[in-house]
């Protein structure tokens, strides 16, 4: 910042050039004395014209006081610190715009407490909400011939993302994704297929291949006793992913010991604990050794009656080895929760748009598809390690056990 040097008034002038007058009389002048006395009346005009004095006189370098004072231009910290300046890097950070809270809606089928699938897709997203702080409402225990009013209300609340937990949820759903009405939402559909329109979209675990792998688990658990070789699956509704389960399990236990046996029982429904600890029990009380419920909210009572039975008890789609509330001996692990926080994110930061699939996440994704026996020894977790391998691979064809070749 310039300074400008302020301009000196007539007095200043009139004074500078009175002290150099003096100092140029010398004795030899002395007779011109009477002349300047006589002069006098015109000296002040002299004076009021000294500003033009004879060549000596420089009242700009005897002022410079003046310009070496220059404490305005050491002021200028003025303008070097200009704090409402930087502080405009609030709005180049824009902390209020990304801390904005988004809203995650999640619909399942089941009972959000099942302990299986439905519960740890909801575990999963309720802790992938509290890290980014979004909100989050649960919709459960949504029957699929009802979803499509269950996803309308939800929409109708606003929220960001929506997620339907299972491709039961397909009919539901679609109607209301791609309505056109609710475009500004972000839907995803747990389901194995690609999305027919660029309206949501998809991805899922590759149950075939976890199915497969708990086969051969089960196979481990019945090697244990000579006189166990039942095995059995107590299922909900005949439709097609449910009887895919278990064609892909029975397939991986007779691959592990041709002679052991899976039986399976459709109860018509994933919920009805009734109808679920009825066939349990029927299938325990015919020798079966290994029980896995393939169900919802109904999962429970199979675990307790096979717990009472003291027979090994599978948990579904989760590991829950440890699991302090009942004994379970292994687990077929295809949960979306070991997946879909990726998805939330991929979402949020748009690198997930409706009309994209992520396909199905198998074992080559590393997604957490697979079994686990729960104290495998080293020989019975190296099969398991092997058959993952092969999987992987591609080695083994499961079009041809989906097709029951």
């Amino acid at each position: 910042m310039s300074v400008r040097e302020r301009p000196r008034n007539r007095k200043q002038q009139q004074g500078d050039h009175v002290t150099r007058s003096r100092a140029i009389i010398t004795p030899i002048m002395v007779l011109l004395a009477v002349f300047a006395l006589l002069a006098a009346g015109c000296s002040s005009d002299d004076a009021d014209d000294g500003a033009q004095p004879a060549v000596g006189d420089e009242p700009a370098v005897a002022d410079e006081p003046m310009v070496e004072a220059e404490p305005m231009d050491e002021a200028e910290p003025m303008v070097e610190a200009e704090p409402m300046v930087e502080a405009e890097s609030m709005d180049d950070e824009e902390p209020m715009d990304d801390a904005e809270p988004l809203t995650l809606g999640y619909v399942v089928a089941g009972d959000s407490q099942d302990g299986g699938f439905y519960q740890g897709q909801i575990d999963a997203a309720r802790a992938a909400a509290e890290v980014h702080g979004w909100d989050f409402i649960v919709v459960d225990q949504v029957n699929p011939g009802a979803a499509q009013e269950a996803f309308q209300n939800l929409a109708r609340q606003g929220p960001d993302i929506i997620v339907g937990g299972g491709a039961e949820l397909t009919d539901g759903f679609i109607p209301v994704a791609c309505s056109g009405e609710f475009d500004r939402i972000s839907w995803f559909l747990v389901a194995p297929f690609p999305p027919p329109e660029p309206c949501f979209a998809t991805g899922d675990s590759n149950e075939a291949e976890a199915h497969y792998i708990g086969g051969i688990a089960m196979g481990l658990l019945l090697d244990r006793s000579e006189d166990d070789t039942i095995a059995c699956d107590i299922a909900g509704p005949e439709l097609d992913f449910v009887q895919n389960a278990a064609a892909h399990l029975a397939a991986g236990l007779r691959d592990h010991n041709p002679d052991y046996e899976l039986r399976v029982t459709f109860t018509g429904d994933f919920e009805n604990a009734a109808l679920a600890q009825e066939a349990a029990q029927a299938q325990i009380d015919q020798g079966c050794s290994v029980i896995y419920p393939y169900l919802g909210g109904a999962l429970s009572a199979v675990v307790r009656a096979g717990n009472n039975a003291g027979i090994h008890v599978v948990a579904t789609s989760v590991n829950r080895c440890g699991d302090p509330t009942a004994d379970f001996a292994m687990g077929i692990t295809f949960n979306p929760a070991t997946w879909i926080n990726q998805v939330f994110d991929s979402i949020a930061s748009g690198d997930l748009a409706n009309g994209d699939s992520l396909g199905l996440l198998g074992v080559a994704d590393d997604a957490g598809v697979g079994a686990v026996i729960c104290d495998a020894s080293p020989e019975e977790q190296q099969v398991l390690d092997d058959i993952a391998a092969q999987i992987a691979a591609g080695e083994i064809d499961f079009e041809a056990i989906a097709g029951g070749g």
